[in-house]
C-alpha cells in the first residue's frame, strides 16, 4: 500500500513539473512586403525557451534563451523560406548581454538560400539571409531578424 501511494505521489509530482514547464512565451506579427511585383507576407515569431525543472528556472532566472523566426509566406500562407536566430542572454536588472547566438535558414523547393550569417553584440543578436527564387527570371530577396533582451529580461 505504501508503494502504491509513493508511486501515485511521484506521478503527480511529474505531472506538476511538466505542466509548470509548458508555459513558453510566444508572440508574433505579420507584415506585407512587395518584391519584384510579388506580394509576400513576413510572419515574425518570438519564442522563449524555458527550463524543464522549476528549480532550474529559479537558478537561471537571470539567463534566457529565445528564438525569433521570420517566415516568408506567399498569399496562400505557404512558407517559402525562413530565417531564425537563437540567442542566449544574461541580465541583472541594470544591464543585459547576449552571450551566444546561432541561426538557421531553410527554404522550400522553389527557393534556395544563397547565403546566411549571424552575429551578436551587446544585448542583441542578428541573422541575415538571402534567398533566390528558382525561375526563368530568378530574383533574390533578403531578410534580417534581430533579437534582443532588456535589462529586466524582456525579449524583443
Amino acid at each position: 500500500m505504501k508503494k502504491i501511494i509513493s508511486t501515485l505521489l511521484t506521478i503527480s509530482f511529474l505531472f506538476l513539473v511538466i505542466s509548470l514547464d509548458s508555459n513558453a512565451a510566444s508572440k508574433s506579427c505579420i507584415e506585407k512586403k512587395i518584391v519584384n511585383g510579388s506580394v509576400f507576407f513576413i510572419e515574425t515569431t518570438i519564442t522563449e525557451k524555458t527550463s524543464f525543472l522549476p528549480i532550474a528556472k529559479v537558478r537561471s532566472s537571470k539567463s534566457k534563451t529565445a528564438t525569433k523566426t521570420t517566415n516568408v509566406k506567399d498569399s496562400s500562407g505557404n512558407v517559402l523560406w525562413s530565417l531564425s536566430i537563437t540567442g542566449t542572454f544574461s541580465y541583472n536588472g541594470s544591464s543585459s548581454q547576449c552571450t551566444s547566438c546561432s541561426h538557421n535558414a531553410s527554404s522550400n523547393s522553389e527557393w534556395t538560400i544563397v547565403n546566411s550569417s549571424s552575429s551578436y553584440s551587446g544585448n542583441s543578436a542578428t541573422a541575415t539571409a538571402t534567398a533566390q527564387k528558382k525561375h526563368i527570371l530568378s530574383y533574390t530577396m533578403s531578410e534580417s531578424v534581430t533579437i534582443s533582451c532588456s535589462a529586466s529580461g524582456i525579449i524583443e
